[in-house]
């Protein structure tokens, strides 16, 4: 099963390096911007959790015969149970011979408590003159907590991609629209879970256990953006974005998750 997936991300990645060698525009960009994400994961919590996120990253975009586009993003922000907010708790040690007993206060899901990084690849040809139609390659992992209900999520995957864009005013709006087709999938790495193999190494442990290839018929991820681009003088380009996903994935545990957010981009 993981043959199909393995053959689709090498092609998705050589075939935009026959750009390299045409005569292409070539830009640079920077991405500034808060996100919102929501969170329920029965895996790990039945609690629903909220995140308010800083993002910032970097694009590289090539223009040619087809339009490649490379991104990556981080995410930082906190993480706390939506009715609950931010708590403490109290780990006690084992007692020694003597009953001697050492206890450690902590915060569960304190501010700084979420981090999070997108790698975004796609290659578009045109269908007419506002439409193009292409395929990405998305990589994400998540990781929240820090100190209580620890979270973590990574998923690579493969969706076709549609771009809509039309002239208004003096600058330009763009639609984004993709929907995963295929995806590898690695659940949180920390949750008591009685399927765990006797591994002294939870995360290798869950690197075995949680690992999945999987389709439609369990993750359902689709994502969207819509932008509006201004040009400035001497090719350079200044626009603002609102993108917007969902996310449910059912194995082992339901998971879902909700995300939207304003990024700031410029480009030269």
């Amino acid at each position: 099963m993981k043959s199909p997936l393995y053959i689709a991300l090498l092609l998705t990645i050589l075939l935009p390096c026959h750009l390299l060698f045409a005569q292409a525009e070539n830009h640079w960009g920077i991405t500034m911007g808060w996100s919102e994400a929501y969170v329920a994961d029965q895996h790990t919590s039945p609690l629903l959790y909220r995140s308010d996120l800083l993002a910032i990253g970097g694009s590289y975009q090539r223009q040619a015969k087809s339009f490649l586009e490379l991104s990556l993003l981080f995410q930082v922000g906190n993480h706390q149970a939506q009715r609950l907010g931010k708590r403490s708790g109290t780990f006690n040690e084992t007692p020694d011979l003597f009953g001697n007993q050492e206890s450690y206060d902590f915060v569960v899901n304190p501010f700084l408590s979420r981090i999070s990084g997108f790698f975004n690849s796609r290659i578009l040809w045109e269908l007419s003159d506002h439409s193009r139609l292409g395929a990405s390659i998305n990589i994400r992992y998540d990781m929240a907590g820090m100190s209580g209900d620890t979270w973590q999520y990574a998923q690579a995957d493969l969706a076709p991609e549609y771009q809509y864009q039309r002239p208004l005013f003096a600058g330009q709006l763009q639609a984004r629209f993709s929907l995963p087709i295929i995806g590898g999938i690695v659940r949180p790495n920390w949750a008591v879970d009685p399927s765990l193999p006797d591994e002294t190494n939870y995360f290798k442990g869950y690197l075995r256990t949680g690992s999945s290839i999987t389709s439609l018929h369990h993750l359902f991820n689709p994502r969207g953006q819509f932008s509006y681009q201004y040009p400035l003088p001497n090719g350079k380009t200044l626009g603002v974005a609102y993108h917007i996903a969902w996310l449910s994935y059912a194995l082992p545990r339901p998971l879902r998750m909700f995300e939207q957010g304003l990024q700031l981009q410029y480009y030269w």
